[in-house]
């Protein structure tokens, strides 16, 4: 007898025609074969058959009580467990809805389950997903899937810098949770900026990177290029000391104009040069959000202010802008810079210290107080500004409406011009201006009573400072070393030979020769410098002067009494005794060889 289809039946009947279609099929097929072998072998067939419905129904039966125990049932009601044993002589109705589950199963629908019942305690572990054949690491072997990471991006830095086989900064996890990363004076190897830019790209606290004073090479600015490109939050940047160079500043010019954010740049001690600051200002007239610009100490002389003077005109937000520790003197730059300056009305704040500007800049510098529509804060300290230039430049400080901070501090100004600069606040009250470390005189007091915002070094007091009198001092070492000899003999005292003196003037090659005939002895530059302290004419010393003012710091010098007479004839034996004996003390008193 031919064979069922079974994959038709499994496709088109449900899961209980399928239950009630197997049971009949082997009836009726174990009936076909007994009316085959029945004439020959008729009891055999008869216990075969009544074998193998047996086993069906245990099988049956079996499966019945591992759906109980999977679904959690109780033990069923005496009226729901009977349970029909299926014969092969028994006829089961055939459902007509289909299944397309397998035959093997026991349909849920036979058996009365309510809701608050069915309860699916683990079904994985009666039924386990299989394990995956590879085909998940097949499907992306030509398009790898990419590593998801978190939005602090540490992980991210941490692999990267492993991938390039560099040493991760391990403060660098606790700044990327923080609004600032904070890497200046640290040495930084320049490959380590690619992980720490891709890393920030995707941050969203981090808002300002301080890298100062890290030597970068232009592959490092290329990644700081587009981390300013692609990160949406960042709005400052220190590069202050990094040396980048024209090369490094060139790659930065998409990154200045295209940051979303940016607001403050550092670009200080970068050896710029007017290439570099050219690339500079062009990234910066394309941004809409740059309000800083720091460009001091780059070796500027003045060659790129067209480029400057293009991003003072196209820009709308920039503030303030600072050009200190250059060289811009040159005309060329002041006509540029100006004719920006007054075509722009953001700028409010200008840094032009330590540029040695002076009189070749004058007429820029009073069209700049006077006349630029919007700048507040000029800083000219540490120029080489004069009491004539600044007495021009306060009748341009008298005419502006926009200034309220002026700082000349360390310019070589004298109280004159300190004098013209308060004089100038009269129209212009408001003005804060410093001069620090420059002093003037008394004249200015009366200026400063109304007038509370000028910061002097200090004022002069006028008066004439008086020190030592230098023939005192001399006198002094006179005295000092004609006692100096250590032989008594030598010794002599000089105001003894002062009040010797006698006659009023005479001649300073006299004067030294009486000194010597006086036995006293002075190093010949202090007898030289007594002769000009007391010096009358040319070639002259006054006696008298001398004496005169030696007896008036020494009021108790007198002369040397009278040297006793000598007695001529032989002294008497007793003198004699008593000479010696206090010559020598030793005779009074016998000495013995211990002593």
């Amino acid at each position: 007898m031919e064979d069922w289809d079974w994959d038709y039946l499994w496709e088109s009947e449900s899961f209980e025609d399928v239950r009630t279609l197997t049971i009949d099929q082997a009836s009726i097929a174990e009936k076909s074969r007994v009316s085959d072998t029945g004439e020959l072998f008729p009891q055999f067939v008869s216990k075969l058959e009544d074998e193998r419905a047996k086993r069906a129904a245990a099988e049956e039966e079996e499966k019945r009580e591992r759906l109980r125990k999977l679904l959690g049932l109780d033990k069923m009601k005496a009226r729901d467990s009977a349970e029909t044993i299926l014969t092969p002589d028994e006829d089961l109705p055939v459902s007509e809805s289909s299944s397309s589950e397998s035959s093997g199963n026991i349909c849920l629908r036979n058996i009365g389950v309510s809701d608050s019942q069915l309860k699916l305690l683990n079904i994985f572990k009666v039924y386990p997903v299989p394990d995956d054949p590879g085909l998940v690491s097949g499907f992306w072997v030509l398009f790898p899937r990419e590593i998801s990471y978190k939005e602090d991006g540490i992980q991210k830095f941490l692999d990267i810098s492993a991938r390039m086989k560099l040493r991760p900064i391990q403060r660098l996890q606790e700044m990327l949770k923080t609004d600032e990363v904070n890497l200046g004076f640290y040495g930084l190897d320049p490959r380590i900026i690619r992980p720490l830019s891709d890393a920030i790209t995707n941050n969203t606290s981090v808002q300002t990177i301080n890298l100062q004073e890290n030597w970068l090479t232009v592959d490092a600015c290329f990644h700081l290029n587009d981390l300013l490109i692609n990160n949406g939050i960042l709005s400052s940047i220190n590069l202050s000391g990094c040396r980048i160079g024209p090369r490094g500043a060139k790659r930065l010019i998409d990154g200045i104009g295209r940051a979303p954010a940016l607001q403050y740049l550092n670009v200080s001690k970068c050896q710029l040069g007017d290439e570099g600051a050219t690339h500079i200002c062009h990234g910066a007239s394309e941004s809409l959000t740059l309000r800083v610009l720091d460009l001091s100490d780059n070796d500027i002389d003045g060659s790129f202010a067209r480029s400057l003077y293009y991003t003072l005109v196209q820009t709308e937000t920039l503030q303030e802008i600072n050009l200190a520790w250059n060289s811009v003197k040159s005309d060329e730059f002041w006509e540029n810079f100006l004719t920006g300056i007054f075509k722009n009305l953001s700028l409010t704040r200008i840094d032009l210290s330590w540029n040695s500007l002076g009189s070749q800049c004058l007429r820029f510098l009073m069209e700049l107080v006077a006349k630029a529509p919007g700048v507040e804060d000029i800083n000219l300290s540490n120029n080489r500004l004069n009491d004539e230039d600044v007495g021009k430049l306060a009748i341009s400080i008298s005419k502006s409406r926009t200034l309220r901070n002026l700082s000349l501090k360390n310019n070589p100004i004298g109280p004159e011009g300190v004098l013209a600069l308060v004089k100038s606040l009269k129209s212009s009250p408001e003005l804060h201006l410093d001069l620090g470390n420059i002093w003037a005189d008394k004249k200015v007091i009366p200026y400063l009573e109304g007038i509370k915002t000028v910061n002097l070094g200090g004022i002069l007091s006028n008066y004439h400072l008086v020190g030592p009198d230098p023939r005192s001092i001399f006198l002094k070492r006179a005295n000092f070393e004609a006692m100096k000899p250590k032989k008594k003999k030598q010794r002599r005292n000089f105001g003894h030979f002062v009040l010797s003196l006698e006659g009023s003037t005479i001649s300073k090659s006299d004067f030294v020769i009486l000194i010597q005939r006086h036995k006293i002895k002075l190093s010949e530059s202090l007898v030289e410098e007594i002769a000009m302290a007391f010096a009358e004419g040319k070639d002259e010393v006054d006696l008298m002067k001398l004496k005169a003012f030696y007896l008036q710091e020494y009021p108790e010098t007198s002369l040397p009494p009278p040297k006793p007479e000598k007695k001529k004839g032989k002294k008497s034996n007793d003198e004699a005794k008593e000479k010696t004996a206090g010559d020598n003390p030793l005779s009074e008193k016998k000495l013995t060889r211990f002593e």
